[in-house]
């Protein structure tokens, strides 16, 4: 690159490498989805604040809990000034926060100690992702919701806290916060409370400059919320959870209730907090720099908050906590756990006197994208040969990246490097086996949607009585533009409206007891539902379906038997 600086081209270098990644981890691993989770739930209120003739019979769509974020107001400019559907603008956004997260984290490990290399391989092994089980968070969420941009958002503040950069570190904590309030909470907390005890004075006066845009952010949100699209939503700020209430959040979303998981994931946080722990005291790191006391806190703020989240919610039964949901900062053990293990692990395999050690920080790093339980993937059932090859493989991958530390400065560095980076996004998928979810659409599916779409009233109301817990139904709520009386993803909502968990609590108990057969079909008729989708397989014999492809047969509740036919 001619004309340019060494600093220029090395940034641009770096960027490109960070772009590369996030290319990778989209395609590979952790992979992306869309409307398999919550994003069918975004989607289905977007496409109602942006013509609200569609889905206006739909709760989910009616009920929104999108007051205090700026992720729809976003979404709804992109798309009058692009004419895109949301899918594109959405997608875009996700794609963006992924780099500006692996630029935080790569931040975060220069400012450690680390070179540019080093600093990007952190990154890319944090990229892999994570799942944090329990909670029922990802540390790179795979689909387009606001937590999707808000987590990156939150690690960019981290990564400039830690260089000291505390403007920009308050403007990325800001749009954190903008977007999803209670993701930013962990970074906001840690810098507070530095402020309180950093010794620095001239260091402290600067830190203030981080509070500037934050405070901002406060009073955009509660404008954007007064404005909102679709009405306010009720507040939740100082109520109490009714026992019938508690029943349902905890029959529908019981991750939010820590002590319903806690026992069964306790020592898979507890090794991941303690190895944060001890990379950090390895990395001879001091707690009153800012990158040394973000590396230290935040691990913590993210165990503490499970305790916290039981004594609020379980035990003061505060009804914000559902909805603000403070145990998913857990997703901050398991990220530094991989930030400090993979920097530990390069620091310390500068000799081979130190490969032994640094090989162990390594396979602790590439274990946590792995699986969701590291003692799992580190003890595994050795007769299980997917177990087997997962643990020979995360061997591999360990002592390719700290030989490849232990080349830096020898003629095959760059090749070694460069195999470090990539090798995991490649072969965990394939040969390791690690699929992190499974992919719901269909041909069928979508012909269903698309004849929903163009031959039912759009006021028409539909019903999968036999779908059980299955997330179609949502799909087939946006790509058909069309309501649903109830679906199980849908009961999600519960956290957020209790007026809606009332009433997807009513509509779920009926269609649980209705079924499907002819007696059903007036029944659904007098709750106001117009079609009944079911399987082929779960046909209604005597009743000509108004739609039938190879998977799905639709019918009218308006229906009468067959001519000749006793019914079924």
């Amino acid at each position: 690159m001619p004309g340019l600086a060494h600093g220029a081209r090395q940034r641009l270098i770096t960027a490109a490498v960070l772009a590369g990644l996030v290319v990778l981890g989209y395609l590979l691993l952790p992979g992306h989805t869309y409307l398999q989770e919550d994003s069918q739930i975004y989607l289905a209120i977007l496409e109602h604040f942006w013509n609200p003739t569609v889905l206006a019979n739909d709760p989910v769509a009616t009920h929104h809990h999108m007051s205090y974020t700026i992720y729809d107001e976003l979404a709804l400019l992109w798309r009058r000034i692009t004419g895109l559907d949301f899918q594109p603008i959405l997608v875009a956004d996700q794609l963006v926060f992924r780099f500006l997260g692996l630029l935080g984290i790569y931040l975060t490990a220069t400012a450690l100690g680390l070179g540019r290399a080093p600093a990007l391989a952190v990154a890319a092994v944090f990229g892999l992702g994570a799942t944090v089980s329990g909670p029922a968070v990802l540390t790179i969420e795979y689909e387009p919701k606001p937590r999707a941009s808000a987590v990156p958002a939150a690690f960019l503040a981290i990564g400039l806290f830690a260089h000291g950069r505390f403007l920009g570190a308050g403007l990325a904590g800001a749009l954190s916060f903008l977007y999803h309030p209670p993701s930013s909470y962990p970074f906001w907390l840690a810098s507070l409370v530095w402020l309180g005890v950093a010794r620095q004075r001239r260091t402290q006066a600067r830190a203030l400059q981080l509070l500037i845009p934050g405070t901002v952010a406060i009073g955009i949100l509660l404008l954007a919320a007064h404005f909102q699209v679709g009405g306010k939503e009720p507040g939740l700020w100082f109520s109490q959870l009714t026992p019938e209430l508690e029943q349902i959040q905890r029959y529908r979303a019981s991750y939010n209730w820590v002590s319903t998981w806690w026992e069964r994931w306790a020592w898979h946080y507890a090794l991941l907090f303690l190895a944060s722990i001890v990379a950090w005291r390895r990395l001879r790191l001091d707690w009153r720099s800012p990158s040394g006391w973000m590396s230290l806190s935040l691990p913590i703020i993210g165990l503490a908050s499970v305790p916290a989240s039981w004594l609020l919610l379980e035990h003061l039964k505060w009804a914000l906590i559902p909805k603000f949901q403070p145990a998913r900062a857990l997703l901050m053990v398991p990220a530094f756990a991989v930030i400090l293990a993979v920097a530990r692990a390069i620091t310390g395999a500068r000799t081979l006197r130190g490969a032994l050690e640094s090989m162990a920080w390594a396979v602790i790093a590439f274990a946590v994208p792995t699986g969701p339980d590291i003692r799992q993937v580190l003890l595994p059932n050795l007769a299980s040969p997917v177990a087997l090859h997962r643990l020979l493989l995360i061997l591999g991958l360990a002592a390719l990246l700290v030989f490849s530390r232990w080349l830096s400065a020898r003629p095959l560095a760059t090749l070694t490097t460069a195999a470090a980076l990539l090798a995991p996004y490649f072969l965990l998928p394939t040969a390791g086996r690690v699929e992190n979810y499974q992919v719901i659409h269909h041909p069928e599916l979508d012909e269903l949607a698309r004849w929903a779409r163009s031959h039912t009233p759009r006021e028409a109301v539909f019903v999968f009585p036999l779908a059980d817990r299955s997330r179609v139904p949502g799909v087939f709520r946006v790509k058909a533009q069309r309501a649903l009386y109830v679906d199980w993803k849908s009961g999600g909502q519960a956290n957020m409206l209790p007026a809606l968990a009332w009433e997807w609590w009513c509509r779920w108990q009926t269609i649980q007891r209705t079924g499907f057969n002819e007696a059903a079909l007036a029944k659904y008729r007098d709750l106001g539902i117009d079609f009944v989708v079911v399987e082929r397989s779960q046909a209604l014999l005597g009743y000509k379906p108004v739609f039938e492809n190879r998977r799905y047969s639709v019918y009218s509740t308006a229906a009468q038997p067959e001519a000749g036919s006793t019914g079924g």
